[in-house]
């Protein structure tokens, strides 16, 4: 009997191992996308807002404008938080709690960060409310994350 409760605990910690690796998949390509995109456009802003002309529609443009009024740093900062992100969440697929930590504070930062540099631009919900629910998720495997 001990053996069959103990090869039931194996397959519940597996379950939860490939639930945790599914939402990091997630959280890969997010955060991936997200310094990619944030790095690209840092890296010139101004030619990518004059390339980008041909392709976008006035609202559109309008929104880019605004994401690059406060300049390079702020591009960069934002890439460097979604690489950190990434990296977190690298963490955690390795079943490494500090990986926790840094998609935690990562994730604030990046909520924090538009508050700083964009001023008079509303605080994005949809975003606030996702970035909660995936650390509460996250939080949930924690148990998991055996190496600190």
């Amino acid at each position: 009997m001990p053996e069959e409760s103990k090869t039931e605990k194996d397959n519940h910690s597996g379950q939860q191992i490939k639930m945790l690796r599914m939402i990091c998949t997630m959280t890969f390509l997010g955060s991936a996308a997200g310094a990619f995109s944030y790095g690209f456009i840092g890296a010139d802003p101004q030619w990518f807002l004059d390339n980008a002309r041909q392709g976008m529609n006035q609202d559109m443009l309008d929104l880019l404008k605004v994401v690059i009024s406060p300049g390079r740093s702020f591009l960069l900062i934002m890439a460097l938080l979604y690489a950190a992100s990434f990296m977190g969440a690298l963490l955690m697929w390795k079943l490494n709690k500090k990986g926790f930590h840094v998609y935690t504070l990562s994730q604030s930062l990046l909520l924090i960060a538009p508050l700083a540099f964009l001023k008079g631009v509303p605080t994005a919900w949809l975003n606030v409310i996702v970035t909660l629910l995936f650390i509460f998720t996250y939080s949930r495997f924690i148990r998991l994350m055996n190496r600190t």
